[in-house]
């Protein structure tokens, strides 16, 4: 027989053992939650190079002047794209960064304790996007409007106009009155400044082929996805600085875009300088066949902000093809691309203009398209201006653009937009 303590300490270790082989209980683990990731361009594959996929990371600013908080409130703003057109895939890359954007404001606070309800609406399946965005405006309520691409300006333009609603663009069919509210200019603006620098300039800036004569040459989407930038005004300043427009090009994003006929025009025609007035994929068409065609050195080429996309600069791995190119911009740019910047800026000229009409009228109800658009245009944000009527930055600067992901560096201090006839 055992003794007593002997037996004790046996049905101790007994029921240890027991206890260790039952089941643990259940335990739910809930995931951190995930921003949206989006791989921005389906064509980089023409060129051998991978795309990193794009977590959008845009910031926002808060309003330093706080009215009364607003806490369980939410104010309605519409976000129109493209997404399912020509350039679809950057459109929606716009779109994602945007939401990503409004995500983090909203989990810092909203706009002084007010959450902004975003109504995202794609226009790019639609037979009538403007009748499309009209019901999608009803539904919503929203009183500010936010446009992610040049394809949805084109549409909505005359809509907005008629309903006095503001929207917050990219610029490209911004007027001197109207509802559209451009981050950028208008790529004739963009392009007149290029000229006004580069004439001042020459001597810095021209290939080491190229003589004393500008010679110009504009290779653009169509109007109604880039806008224009070859206008009457234009050619007339163009000529007024003793800039000779040798070619222009138009082109329909396509993937078996084929820019060589025209490159070797420019050649024969001894342009130096290429302004692109296009997309991400089409600057880098440009800068692949004169590459291949052992022409790079001979050209300045140029593009407004619109080309500086996250395909752009991952095809510009080979830093070769980044020597003499250009972005004109109205932003300062941190290590990051044109998308983030863009609506970093969309989102943060948003939050700034509701919260001053917020201030003027007391609360949301107060939120009219004529109460927003006198707070758009009540006091200067970054380098934008409205208060003096006009609908686009009034300064712009040339950025020289590195191999690497955000490597710009601004060329001259920001300068003011030339007048045109």
């Amino acid at each position: 027989m055992l003794q007593p303590r002997l037996a004790s300490l046996l049905f101790i270790c007994i029921a240890l053992v027991l206890a260790a082989c039952q089941p643990l209980p259940a335990v739910s683990i809930t995931p951190p939650p995930r921003l949206p990731t989006y791989t921005p361009f389906a064509f980089s594959s023409l060129y051998g190079q991978l795309v990193p996929t794009y977590t959008p990371t845009a910031q926002f600013t808060p309003t330093p002047t706080l009215p009364p908080a607003l806490s369980g409130e939410s104010i309605p703003i519409h976000l129109f794209c493209m997404q399912s057109g020509s350039l679809g895939d950057l459109a929606a890359a716009r779109a994602a960064a945007f939401e990503a954007a409004v995500a983090a404001h909203n989990a810092a606070g909203g706009i002084q304790g007010a959450q902004m309800a975003l109504h995202v609406t794609d226009l790019g399946a639609a037979d009538d996007p403007a009748e499309l965005a009209e019901d999608a405006l009803a539904a919503s309520g929203a009183s500010l409007a936010v446009l992610c691409d040049v394809a949805s300006e084109a549409a909505l333009a005359e809509l907005l106009g008629r309903r006095r609603i503001p929207a917050i663009t990219l610029g490209a069919f911004a007027q001197r009155r109207g509802s559209l509210y451009g981050i950028e200019p208008p790529p004739y603006e963009a392009l007149a400044y290029l000229l006004q620098t580069l004439r001042g300039r020459w001597g810095e800036y021209k290939p080491t082929s190229a003589g004393n004569a500008l010679r110009l040459a504009v290779f653009s989407w169509p109007e109604a996805l880039a806008g224009a930038a070859v206008t009457d005004d234009l050619t007339e300043y163009a000529e007024g600085q003793g800039v000779q427009l040798v070619l222009q090009t138009e082109y329909e994003p396509r993937l078996d875009l084929n820019v060589y006929d025209s490159l070797f025009a420019l050649r024969d025609e001894h342009a130096n300088i290429i302004y692109v007035n296009a997309d991400s994929y089409g600057l880098a068409y440009v800068l692949n066949g004169l590459s291949h065609l052992g022409l790079r050195s001979r050209f300045v080429v140029a593009a407004p902000a619109a080309a500086y996309e996250p395909v752009l600069y991952t095809y510009l791995a080979d830093d070769t093809f980044a020597e003499g190119l250009y972005l004109v911009s109205a932003w300062d740019y941190t290590p990051q691309n044109w998308e983030q910047r863009h609506m970093q800026a969309a989102l943060a000229l948003a939050e700034d203009t509701l919260a001053r009409a917020l201030q003027a009228g007391g609360g949301p109800a107060a939120l009219t398209p004529a109460a927003v658009a006198q707070a758009l245009q009540a006091a200067p944000f970054g380098p934008l201006d409205f208060a003096g009527g006009a609908r686009w930055p009034a300064q712009l600067a040339l950025w020289q653009v590195g191999a690497a992901p955000g490597q710009l560096t601004r060329m001259a201090e920001p300068a003011a937009l030339p007048e045109l006839p």
